[in-house]
């Protein structure tokens, strides 16, 4: 990249490099200088240009640093890199003094040239340059006042799953030492080799060794033999205890003690699977969840095929390269079926795809060792060519081809089969969803009948066993029943099962209810639902002596502002008047209705001291504490009227 900038402004900027991990999103160092320190001015004659020579190696800074402003900043890398001036600019500079020439940027493949021209453009998200024989996509930001220009290739990575993609392994060594008053601390690890330890560490004599772990065909080391400290939480990673029999890792003491003669730390080092054809492939790298990475625009002009594999950092079990098990071709949000079996990066078609990622180590919780996932391949039109034919920025999105969303107001304990469950049966997704929460399952194919069972807490059971929600020769169920084992009480559950609009292989199942009662600062109430139009009524909670008052129909809650007024009643004839009303619930990609049953009078004490209260003239007097807020009162029935007195006064 050249940016132009008269010489006359040199002495007023300065330039910031900041290198950032597309894969993680995150930057990870900087480097910050004036513009008259590195700025080289070019040679009018091409010929007599040496950019290498003009390049130089500027150390990266950790981004931490940036804000601490520290004297001696942490190095973390190093970048190569040249500012360079045209001398046609020099020239032009010492004719003109004006300070509010605009700058431009400009990009090629080569220093030879051509050279575009790219502007910036805040209204598109993207905008596409040639850049030699090949069309890439700008995107320009905004942020704390500075503008960010993004320059990367058209097609691009999305990763929606909860899984890292790439193959990334880890070798550890524990150094074990033990205290000698004579001699210090003394190796006790077997096969301590500094061999393979960075130069700058102790010297041989210091250490008995560590073993040259060898590599696992087709993997490489990507870093060198470090220290642990993330998991001790100390400076040299070190644990300490009385003795080795004693050691804990690594939950031992991180601090010395006189009485401790025994002490432990971990070295580790990362590997990366390497294929051995590697001229024939282009590893991406770690593709973060969440995260989105352009791929490299050497990967888009030959026919290359991409390829992705599982990680996950909870887990050791390793997985293979996926395969295409189905791709359909989206059209008008119909599916046709494709005859191609890869994701030709070159080739690309707006489609959808299942892949599968087979299990090559670890345990399996059943009896399908590997994972399913969806490839949506979406198009955005970005430009036009010199034919007014379409340009396309492509992104390409990896997700789940299952989810479950509880849309329920309790917690609830979801299984997902693939045949119907027995006493050996394991399950291939099983788990705790609390209201609102959406999970993702991957080891299930959804071409495959799946059934479904749901047990919210509090004593609920599910009749009829599973329900079948994915099946080619079974009506998807759509209504779940439940029992509670406590009262007794059966309810249906909505079963909703639908495609996303934008990814249809995918399946996206909901559990709502068509309604719940939601009530706060009520005595404890039992409710009871009429069969008229829809009546309902309520009762102070006594077990075994529930009077219940006059039902009410509920037909006004279906109008925006409805609501209707309920009295509820003891054995002692004590009343309680509720105000009950509806309201959508917080989901609001169901249609359940939330009725809201709330005290139709409440109390504050804002005086500062006790007052009594009566709701009318035979009511029993009730005490409004000092530092009581929104609190309500059962009453005896009569004539309303509030009587209130405090000491030494009367109602």
């Amino acid at each position: 990249m050249k940016q132009r900038r008269r010489k006359g402004l040199i002495d007023n900027y300065m330039v910031e490099f900041i290198v950032t991990d597309l894969g993680r999103g995150e930057p990870v160092g900087f480097y910050s200088a004036p513009l008259k320190q590195i700025a080289r001015v070019i040679h009018p004659d091409p010929t007599l240009n040496d950019f290498m020579y003009e390049m130089s190696w500027m150390n990266l800074s950790k981004m931490n640093s940036r804000e601490c402003q520290s004297d001696v900043p942490e190095n973390c890398g190093k970048i190569r890199c040249a500012v360079l001036i045209s001398a046609r600019e020099v020239k032009d500079s010492k004719q003109d003094s004006s300070n509010n020439k605009p700058g431009f940027i400009q990009i090629s493949p080569t220093k030879e040239g051509p050279w575009t021209s790219v502007r910036l453009n805040y209204a598109a998200p993207a905008a596409c340059w040639r850049l030699g024989c090949d069309v890439i996509a700008s995107e320009v930001t905004v942020k704390d006042g500075n503008r960010y220009v993004s320059i990367r290739s058209l097609v691009s990575i999305t990763n929606n799953s909860e899984f890292d993609h790439n193959m990334v392994g880890t070798e550890e060594f524990f150094e074990l030492e033990k205290y000698s008053p004579s001699l210090g601390w003394i190796s006790c690890s077997p096969n301590f080799t500094v061999s393979s330890l960075p130069k700058q560490w102790p010297s041989a004599g210091e250490y008995q060794g560590i073993s040259n772990i060898e590599l696992p065909e087709g993997w490489d080391w990507i870093d060198d033999w470090h220290v642990d400290k993330t998991s001790t939480g100390t400076d040299d990673g070190w644990i300490y205890a009385p003795d080795i029999g004693h050691i804990n890792w690594p939950e031992s003491a991180r601090l010395t003690d006189p009485e401790n003669s025994a002490r432990q730390r971990r070295w580790i080092r990362h590997r990366q699977y390497m294929p051995l054809n590697e001229k024939d492939q282009i590893l991406i790298g770690l593709h973060k969840p969440g995260s989105g990475i352009p791929l490299p625009l050497s990967g888009l002009t030959q026919p290359y095929i991409l390829e992705f594999r599982p990680k996950n950092d909870n887990e050791q079990n390793e997985y293979s390269w996926s395969v295409v098990l189905e791709k359909h071709r989206l059209n008008d949000f119909s599916l046709e079926l494709e005859n191609s079996t890869e994701i030709c990066l070159s080739m690309l078609t707006e489609s959808d795809g299942l892949l599968y990622c087979s299990q090559t180590s670890g345990c399996s919780l059943n009896n399908k060792k590997g994972l399913w996932f969806c490839l949506s391949t979406e198009a955005s039109e970005i430009g036009k060519d010199l034919h007014s034919n379409p340009i396309h920025d492509w992104n390409l999105k990896i997700y789940s081809p299952l989810s479950v969303t509880n849309f329920l107001p309790l917690a609830a304990e979801y299984a997902v089969n693939d045949q119907l469950p027995t006493e050996e049966t394991v399950p291939c997704f099983k788990d705790t969803i609390v209201p609102g929460e959406t999970v993702n399952i991957y080891n299930a194919d959804p071409r495959d009948p799946l059934y479904l069972s749901v047990l919210p807490q509090g004593g609920w059971q599910q009749l009829h066993g599973p329900a079948p929600i994915l099946h080619s020769s079974k009506i998807p169920s759509k209504m779940l029943t439940l029992e509670n084992s406590f009262s007794g009480r059966i309810v249906q559950v909505i079963v909703e099962e639908n495609h996303d609009k934008k990814h249809l292989i995918a399946r996206v199942i909901r559990i709502s209810v068509p309604y719940w009662v939601a009530s706060a600062r009520c005595p404890p109430l039992i409710y009871k639902f009429i069969d008229i139009h829809l009546g309902f009524s309520a009762s102070i909670s006594q077990p075994g002596k529930e009077q219940f008052g006059p039902a009410k129909d509920l037909t006004p809650l279906g109008d925006m502002d409805g609501s209707i007024d309920l009295h509820a009643y003891d054995t002692e004839g004590n009343c309680f008047r509720i105000f009950v009303s509806s309201k959508p619930s917080p989901y609001s990609s169901v249609p359940t209705k939330v009725i809201s049953i709330r005290p139709f009078m409440t109390s504050t004490n804002r005086i500062g001291q006790n007052i009594y209260l009566k709701f009318n003239a035979g009511d029993q007097p009730k005490i409004l504490s000092a530092s009581d807020s929104i609190v309500s009162f059962t009453y005896c029935e009569g004539e309303q009227e509030i009587l209130q007195v405090m000491s030494q006064t009367e109602y």
